[in-house]
């Protein structure tokens, strides 16, 4: 026990002088299933925008269960922030954010809107980038949710709200509202991307996200004991989204009511599971370039996917796509983060080596 405790406190997020250290391990695993889960999904979604629909009931459910990922990036963030700042929050905590998620949210904000200029004819660059940033349309567009959500936990934190009334509020104000959302039809794209990034459509997983982080101890423990209910409780979350898409729902994206149930549990299995696994290197490897990923992975897509939509099997085309945008990825990010400011355009890279002295002293003052 005394061995989890001091683990714990050294993979928690560290900052020192504006540096973000190694994370808690399974923090690090949920982000990296999430990450390659987004990456997976929409890899079906440039093969069928390429080939057309594909028929098949199960592919799709299958596109649905892995819609999961961007409310899991909400989650945890959430998560985070509340473990991290039970008691106080830094002065920091905005201006941190701002630099190292808002504007590297701005960047890919203009480097998509100009992607569009050079590939489409008579392309309005200025008013796309208006709404890329704005209103979120393109695939970054959870970085405004999550913002939104910083700032409602800045809020609390600062005002020294009591959330002893206002977590049970946020959650039953974010049902409603998911429900209002799944059950009102949208036809102006503009204002489905406005209700996708809207805080109030997210209120109930910061409620849920707000709970697990604050006494994280005590849930991983109950999750660690109970890791096999976890389970459980995924495959019934799995069935419940099995019976509305054979009722009809068959609607994808990540505000689907039934969704809600599926993401906190696949939450809760991946801690439980990603807690007691060995620590494996190259899951806090992927975690590092997770924010990257999710922000360039679309773009990347967008050039490869023509190649790959021309195998002959389905599952060749997606997993090579997959795979290969993947690593391309991973391969620009690294590029560019040796750039001047590179962190403002795709985020930290945690954990590299210019960190390692400061990150051992940590490591003393909080063994000590």
């Amino acid at each position: 026990m005394e061995y989890d405790i001091m683990r714990n406190s050294i993979y928690c997020i560290l900052l020192s002088k504006g540096v973000e250290f190694l994370m808690i391990h399974e923090w690090n695993v949920l982000r990296v299933a999430a990450c390659l889960s987004i990456v997976l999904l929409h890899s079906t979604t440039e093969i069928i925008l390429i080939n057309g629909n594909i028929d098949n009931d199960l592919f799709q459910l299958f596109r649905v269960l892995l819609a999961y990922a961007t409310p899991t990036f909400v989650l945890l963030s959430i998560i985070i922030i509340a473990n991290r700042y039970r008691d106080k929050i830094p002065a920091n905590f905005l201006i941190t954010r701002f630099k190292f998620i808002l504007l590297p949210f701005v960047f890919f904000a203009f480097v998509y809107a100009l992607n569009g200029e050079l590939n489409y004819p008579d392309y309005n660059l200025t008013g796309k980038l208006l709404k890329n940033i704005f209103i979120g349309d393109f695939t970054g567009w959870f970085v405004l949710a999550i913002f939104q959500l910083y700032l409602i936990f800045w809020l609390i934190k600062k005002r020294n709200v009591s959330t002893i009334w206002l977590i049970p509020s946020m959650f039953f104000i974010g049902l409603l509202f998911l429900t209002f959302v799944n059950n009102v039809h949208i036809a102006n794209s503009d204002l489905k991307a406005v209700f996708r990034m809207i805080f109030p459509t997210w209120l109930a997983y910061f409620a849920v996200a707000y709970l697990i982080g604050k006494y994280y101890n005590i849930v991983i423990n109950y999750l660690i004991k109970y890791r096999y209910i976890t389970i459980l409780l995924v495959l019934v979350s799995i069935g419940i989204i099995a019976l509305n898409f054979s009722s009809g729902n068959t609607s994808g994206g990540s505000r689907r009511l039934d969704l809600l149930p599926f993401v906190i549990s696949m939450t809760l299995m991946i801690l439980a599971f990603g807690k007691i696994m060995p620590r494996v290197r190259l899951i806090d490897f992927m975690s590092n370039y997770a924010f990257g990923i999710y922000l360039l992975h679309r773009l990347v897509q967008f050039y490869i996917a023509p190649y790959t939509a021309k195998f002959s099997s389905l599952t060749v085309q997606v997993g090579s796509l997959f795979i290969i945008s993947l690593l391309i990825c991973i391969l620009i990010i690294k590029l560019v983060s040796y750039l001047p400011f590179s962190a403002f355009m795709i985020g930290k890279i945690r954990g590299r080596a210019t960190t390692n002295k400061n990150q051992q002293t940590d490591q003393k003052r909080l063994t000590a």
